[in-house]
């Protein structure tokens, strides 16, 4: 009889057993937490400073659209085209070195260069990259266009005055 117990003792221990355990649930948590804390550390924020697009019911001058550049910069994964938006026209194509890829953005900083210096008051352009295109790629393409190297003098002035070369950068195809 020493092996066996009472019945009453049965039953308080099942009331006693009837809430509900908490420590499975806060173990998961714990380890959920743990998983998003250690995947966050990794995750990189870019931010591409963009202006808001502007929407205007004031009719646009055409003498003044005719004196623009209008540059439409085309990026694919063979080349660089920069182009006259409006016109179609085709300024210079870059083709693209998988090898070498800043050979191409040089060539492109050099031609947007000599383009300024005949088109100071111009500080627009629309980037039109594919979607295959690497971020990165982008973030350099961007960076050749807007800013000015130390062997570049614009209008007498040399890069450490912090002037930039197309300062107004859109992007054209952000609905695909």
């Amino acid at each position: 009889m020493g092996k066996y117990r009472l019945p009453s003792h049965r039953r308080r221990a099942a009331q006693e057993q009837e809430g509900i355990n908490l420590v499975p649930m806060v173990d998961s948590i714990f380890n959920v937490l743990f998983f998003l804390l250690m995947t966050t550390t990794f995750i990189s924020i870019y931010e591409i400073k963009s202006p808001i697009p502007l929407v205007s019911s004031e009719k646009i001058d055409e003498k003044i659209e005719k004196d623009k550049l209008n540059l439409l910069l085309e990026i694919n994964t063979t080349e660089l085209v920069l182009r006259n938006a409006l016109e179609d026209k085709i300024f210079k194509r870059f083709a693209r070195d998988i090898t070498n890829p800043t050979l191409a953005l040089n060539e492109l900083h050099q031609f947007l260069f000599a383009l300024k210096k005949d088109h100071p008051k111009e500080d627009m352009i629309i980037i039109n990259p594919d979607s295959t295109i690497d971020y990165n790629f982008i973030v350099q393409v961007m960076d050749a266009v807007r800013e000015l190297s130390k062997d570049d003098v614009l209008g007498g002035e040399t890069s450490s005055k912090k002037t930039l070369l197309f300062s107004n950068i859109i992007f054209g195809n952000l609905s695909e």
